[in-house]
This record gives structure tokens, sequence and C-alpha cells, in this order.
């Protein structure tokens, strides 16, 4: 919706420009949003945290991708890694994304109608946040970005949290 502005990792509120704070923004943003959605008769409204990420210092690939600019290549910054040492831990992922998290589960709460489908109960454990699986392979292009696979286990576990909803 038209509130909010987003320009590279800022945001600006269009209808107040006085507010600066970036969390502030995305929560008047996201309580804007689910209102506007709330609205809609015979739906089925899901939220979904963000992706676990696992970093570029612990980040890995199947496959390394290359960036050809005709007289030089650049490499990905996330390199072929051992899949066993393809994670971060549970730890870290939990102190980097708390306060996110929290306002998310703040504002959601108050729209009881709004299912909140959390992707870490899909990718971590209590230890890690894997970026490897076994049935699926490497589970992110880069730091960030799910692979094919990873989308797979994504939607696998989306679906079963959607199911339980129905009962």
């Amino acid at each position: 919706f038209p509130s909010h502005d987003i320009r590279g990792l800022g945001v600006e509120l269009i209808t107040d420009r006085s507010i600066r704070d970036r969390y502030k923004v995305f929560e008047i943003g996201l309580r804007q949003t689910l209102l506007e959605l709330s609205k809609l008769r015979n739906a089925t409204l899901v939220f979904a945290l963000d992706v676990p990420e696992l970093g570029i210092d612990n980040g890995c690939s199947g496959a390394s991708k290359v960036l050809n600019l005709g007289f030089v290549e650049i490499g990905d910054l996330v390199s072929v890694g051992d899949p066993q040492l393809c994670f971060v831990s549970r730890k870290e992922y939990d102190e980097r994304t708390a306060a996110y998290r929290k306002l998310v589960r703040k504002v959601v709460s108050e729209f009881p109608m709004v299912l909140l489908f959390d992707p870490a109960d899909v990718f971590c454990d209590q230890k890690v946040c894997k970026g490897y699986d076994s049935e699926f392979g490497f589970l992110y292009w880069d730091h960030d970005h799910l692979s094919e696979a990873g989308s797979r286990l994504y939607a696998e576990g989306l679906v079963r949290f959607l199911m339980l909803q129905q009962r």
C-alpha cells in the first residue's frame, strides 16, 4: 500500500516523513496492510516471517555464481562449502532477528484472523538453522535467497502449517 516508500535498506513513511525509525515505519506499514487485507471476505491471510539468512560468513552453495563483466569475473561471496558446515547457529539467528520477530508478532496478534507462519520452524532446530538438508540439498543460492531445493522445503513446511490450521 502506498503509505511507505522503500529505498534500498531504508524506508520512508510518505504520510509522516518525520518518523525516521525504520522499525516504526515498518510497524505502521504492516498494521495498515493487515488492516486493509482483513477487510477481504472469504480470504485466508497468512503472514510469513522472513526466511532465516545464513549470512555471508556462514553461507554455502552447491555451485557458486559468477558475474562476467567482460573484462573481469566477480565470484559469489558465498563459496562451495562442506554441507555439514552449512548453517548459522540458532542463537545467532535469534539474536539478529529478535527485534523484527517481536515487532511482527506484536502487530499480527492484533489481527486474530491472520495466521503467522514461521519458516524457522522448517529450517531450524534448537541449535542451528540449516543451509543444507540431506533430502533436499543446498537450500540457498546465497546468504539469504532460497534455491529451488530450499523453496521446495519451504513450500512443504507451509503446506503442513496450513493443513494443521484446518483441523
